[in-house]
């Protein structure tokens, strides 16, 4: 049996009677039964009242993909997608199939296509992130670190304020950091440092504090600070679009290539962390096991002073 076939036989149990249902109800429902965060609840309540659809026809749910499919460039992907799980949960509570036919398919594809783009963010969205993380100080140096240095999240913990240095004959500093299985001696302008510094709490040796006894590792446990952040917030467009941290590294890069770098320099691979696992790009190159002297890190230093990195404030506000 074809799908539309499946719906016309769906549709006919309910004997032509449209059904309706109130998705606030819904949220009434969370609330009395389910007892969620009141992060959770608020997010809901927001994508429903964004949507401005509270109401649907169980019996004309093509016609909501339909709509759902024209409101996606205007509303975006992440809030159509909350709207979408509070129907598909909420037809479940109620005993109704949620019917997937070709226009929830496109409505999907669409979905996915747009989840795939990973863009930089743009300094709005940075300043906007900051914001938001301005309650969190480990969440905003670790912000810092991944903007004006480029480094992935993992790459994070565990930097010590004792690891950082100045580069010799340059106004930047160094710090040796270990991300895909090999080391490299990140960058970071005097202004991202000297915020790193005013944020650093009383007796603090690590630079983003994590405890090896947390159930969530590093990564997941600051990627759901950020999350609840922009939530809270009610800062949904940042995640259109946008890999949450990722977003942060392809800035950094757009930064590095307003300078004479281009994609293709070594030194720019070694700013962004793209370095064969067969070697090292510390202060020393190392070639078949041997130690190599090489001036990379004041070629790297030489190189970032020239980016808009070194006179940017923006997130350091």
């Amino acid at each position: 049996m074809d799908r539309k076939r499946i719906y016309e036989h769906i549709s006919s149990f309910y004997n032509g009677i449209p059904l309706k249902l109130q998705l606030n109800d819904y949220i009434t429902y969370l609330r009395a039964h389910k007892h969620p965060t009141a992060m959770t609840l608020t997010t809901y309540e927001q994508a429903l009242k964004y949507m401005n659809n509270p109401e649907i026809d169980t019996e004309n749910l093509p016609d909501l993909y339909k709509f759902l499919l024209k409101a996606l460039p205007e509303k975006g992907y992440v809030r159509v997608s909350l709207y979408l799980a509070i129907v598909s949960a909420w037809l479940k509570r109620n005993g109704i199939p949620f019917i997937k036919e070709i226009n929830y398919y496109t409505l999907h594809d669409e979905i996915q296509k747009l989840k795939g783009t990973r863009e930089a963010y743009t300094d709005s969205d940075i300043n906007w992130l900051f914001a938001a993380s301005t309650r969190n100080a480990d969440l905003t140096k670790l912000l810092i670190l991944m903007l004006y240095s480029g480094l992935r999240i993992g790459a994070c913990y565990p930097i010590k304020y004792a690891d950082f240095e100045k580069v010799p004959e340059h106004n930047v500093w160094t710090y040796e950091v270990f991300s895909k299985g090999v080391k490299y001696n990140a960058i970071i302008s005097p202004k991202a440092f000297e915020a790193l510094n005013v944020l650093k709490g009383p007796s603090q040796e690590l630079v983003v504090q994590h405890d090896e006894g947390y159930s969530a590792p590093f990564d997941k446990r600051y990627r759901d600070m950020l999350s609840d952040a922009i939530r809270r917030d009610n800062l949904f467009h940042l995640r259109e679009g946008k890999s949450i941290f990722h977003s942060l590294r392809k800035a950094y890069s757009q930064k590095l290539l307003a300078s004479p770098l281009n994609p293709t320099d070594y030194t720019y691979k070694v700013l962004m962390g793209h370095i064969p696992k067969n070697s090292t790009a510390t202060k020393y190159y190392i070639v078949a096991g041997k130690k190599v002297p090489l001036e990379l890190v004041k070629r790297c230093a030489e190189a970032y002073e020239k980016t808009p990195l070194m006179t940017m404030e923006v997130g350091l506000h």
